[in-house]
């Protein structure tokens, strides 16, 4: 015998049992159904089944195959609905597989504190050439004054220097002709340029030399901006009335006031230690005075020199220029 439960349209058992158990099997049947609070009705089919709420033949389930199919849907959906719906869902997938293949960008990293750009500022500041204002420039001095001022009827007017590279030196004309200096003009002085105005010619001159740099790791053994003008005033200079203009026997030295390495201001809590800023400084004078750049602190660096032969007869005339650092 087949036993069917169906519950609230649910098949819950399917089962064979034989016809000496079917109604101990109907009992725990019925017992099921009133704990679900439903009442059992049987239907059946065969004549050894005994008492049945509804009997039923069997051909009638081929003539009742249909019962329970929805052939339509009992509320009418609109057909824009399904293809909206795909739509999204196709949408949605290709942002997925984009994103996939093209992950977007990594946040943008948050912007440099103040002393992660001093600290790029400083190496800038000390990675070119910084050579110290006490050795370069004596060794500049020296080597032009084993240069002869006068050549083949030219006197030399101005001399500069750089910090690397060759000199120039500028004669004028005292007599002579382009074309005996240049005939007689060394190697090492070419190229000669010759002016337009007939009067003036410039040469190569001596080699700029390698010296030690100024030393960021000797940092705070620099002297202060008020140590280092109390260092420039020799005793001869001392007849000076201004702290910034030190003036005695045409000797001046002038320093502009440090500024930092990082224009940018600082905002409260962002400076930790002391900083370097660096300042101009100027300083004129006589060849006789030279000795006094040997004595320049090693917080001096220099940029250029010039010499001039003055037509007074008061001598050589230099002026050097360079850049000096303190700690603030």
């Amino acid at each position: 015998m087949h036993v069917v439960l169906v519950v609230r349209g649910t098949v819950r058992t399917d089962e064979d049992v034989s016809l000496s158990a079917l109604a101990a099997r109907r009992e725990a049947l019925e017992d099921e159904c009133e704990k679900d609070r439903v009442a059992l009705v049987t239907l059946g089919y065969g004549a050894d089944l005994g008492d049945v709420d509804e009997p039923f033949a069997v051909n009638e389930l081929l003539l009742g195959k249909g019962v329970g199919l929805i052939r339509k849907l009992p509320i009418k959906v609109p057909k824009a609905f399904p293809l909206l719906v795909i739509g999204i869902a196709a949408i949605y997938g290709i942002s997925q597989a984009m994103d996939f293949i093209n992950p977007p960008p990594p946040p943008a990293p948050p912007p440099p504190t103040y002393m992660q750009e001093y600290q790029g500022a400083v190496v800038r500041a000390f990675a070119g050439p910084v050579p110290l204002a006490s050795l370069l420039a004596p060794k500049l001095m020296e080597a032009f004054g084993a240069q002869e001022t006068n050549r083949r009827g030219w006197q030399v007017e101005k001399a500069s220097c750089g910090i690397a590279g060759v000199c120039s030196i500028l004669y004028k004309r005292e007599g002579g002709t382009f074309r005996d200096f240049d005939a007689n003009a060394l190697p090492a002085m070419r190229p000669v340029v010759f002016q337009k105005d007939g009067l003036r010619l410039q040469t190569a001159g001596p080699a700029v030399p390698a010296v030690k740099k100024v030393a960021l790791s000797q940092a705070r053994e620099w002297p202060t901006e008020q140590v280092l003008i109390r260092q420039l005033q020799t005793d001869p200079q001392r007849l000076s009335t201004r702290p910034d203009a030190l003036e005695s026997h045409g000797y001046v030295v002038t320093l502009q006031p440090p500024q930092r390495l990082l224009a940018r201001q600082p905002t409260a809590g962002e400076v930790t230690g002391p900083i370097v800023q660096a300042g101009d400084w100027q300083i004129d004078g006589y060849m006789w005075q030279s000795p006094l750049l040997a004595r320049l602190p090693d917080n001096m660096s220099l940029t250029t020199l010039e010499l001039e032969l003055k037509d007074d007869g008061s001598g050589v005339h230099f002026t050097a220029k360079g850049k000096y650092y303190v700690l603030q």
